[in-house]
């Protein structure tokens, strides 16, 4: 039987948790469909199941640069819509959309385009500058152009509709995780110095992302302060970022150093999730967190702040886990002093949480994606 081709376009498949969804849907899709990413920048931290074509032309800040890029951009996406070796375009993230978006329009190209978004659509392009602006007009003008819009939530999908995105267009689709591969690797042993850490006496907040703005870890580490205050806690960080130096000097203001923990990116966070006892996001905004999902999975409770979007989708307050207004550091610490000191309630969360796990599991998800993809192919939707 022959196997249809799909095209995803992207920005590169680094360490954000966006590539790595695109990693484990690529390895459940391979097998039905041959995959091809273009990527603007062929770095690699997560494996996609295909071929890659890198595209060459990085983000950049230098204007000459950037105008080079963009037409690169344009030029080779145009040649790989124009090759018929493909059956249907995936696109991801505002900037990689306007690309795909405008080589549709522009030269006319006959293969359906599917348009992705994975984050609240105006706080990420606020967060962009001018680039995330424009490229959130130009998402919006050119949307009627798209065969089919598929935010990751429910609350992105009313806030795209709200943004004049044709309705009749935007349809959800969950992210997904691998539970079986997630419950392994959650076995495998730490190194020693993480070991020590982990094995302390003390009640452990497991926080993981990006050190950037949008995870909002400031909030965080003052939730930290109040705690310490009255308990033995010890917070733990996975992730890199920009704000790296300006968190370690929070940290280091707020006199807490012996109770944080800046462990870095790690390839398996998850035997760091399975050894804590309770998972924070402290996020300003997501698209769908799917970092909650894996820890409820690894048997974790979870406190979130009620961000646009996501969280909400997952967390039932009080049941499943814990929602709190997004920079409310003190209701942050109520909650994970709800978790420590009731630990009855917590292992209710815990199960409730793990059941609530089950309804993204990847493969449900990945069905979903093929019957949605076989649709637009077939121009049935």
């Amino acid at each position: 039987m022959h196997k249809k081709s799909i095209l995803f376009v992207y920005s590169n498949m680094g360490d954000g948790g966006t590539q790595r969804q695109k990693s484990i849907l690529s390895k459940e899709l391979k097998n039905k469909y041959n995959l091809t990413m273009a990527l603007f920048k062929n770095e690699h931290v997560h494996k996609f199941d295909g071929q890659i074509i890198d595209i060459k032309a990085p983000t950049t800040k230098n204007v000459f640069l950037f105008l080079y890029y963009a037409a690169r951009r344009i030029y080779v996406l145009r040649k790989l819509f124009k090759s018929n070796n493909y059956d249907i375009i995936i696109s991801s993230s505002l900037v990689s959309n306007t690309f795909s978006l405008l080589v549709k329009c522009l030269f006319r190209v006959n293969i359906p385009v599917i348009i992705t978004f994975n984050n609240a659509n105006k706080l990420k392009s606020k967060d962009m500058g001018l680039s995330g602006k424009i490229a959130s007009f130009l998402n919006r003008k050119l949307s009627s152009c798209a065969d089919l819009i598929v935010p990751v939530s429910n609350g992105l999908r009313e806030e795209l509709i709200k943004d004049k995105y044709p309705e009749r267009k935007v349809k959800t689709i969950y992210n997904g995780i691998p539970i079986d591969e997630i419950i392994k690797l959650s076995k495998e042993k730490l190194d020693s110095n993480h070991a020590k850490i982990l094995k302390r006496q003390t009640f452990k907040i497991i926080a993981v992302g990006r050190l950037s703005k949008q995870k909002d870890y400031f909030t965080l580490l003052k939730a930290i302060e109040v705690l310490r205050s009255k308990y033995k806690v010890e917070l733990i960080i996975l992730g890199e970022g920009e704000l790296k130096a300006e968190i370690i000097s929070e940290i280091h203001k707020r006199n807490i150093s012996e109770n944080v923990h800046l462990i870095g990116w790690v390839k398996n966070p998850y035997k760091y999730i399975k050894k804590s006892d309770v998972f924070v996001l402290s996020s300003l905004w997501e698209g769908f967190p799917n970092v909650i999902l894996e820890a409820l999975c690894c048997g974790l409770p979870v406190v979130s702040t009620d961000c646009p979007t996501g969280p909400s989708e997952i967390i039932k307050s009080g049941y499943n886990g814990f929602l709190v207004s997004v920079g409310d550091y003190i209701a942050l610490a109520k909650y994970i002093s709800e978790l420590i000191s009731n630990q009855k309630k917590a292992s209710k969360i815990v199960i409730n949480g793990m059941k609530r796990a089950q309804d993204f599991s990847i493969q449900e998800i990945s069905s979903q994606w093929s019957k949605t993809i076989e649709k637009v192919i077939s121009s049935k939707l």
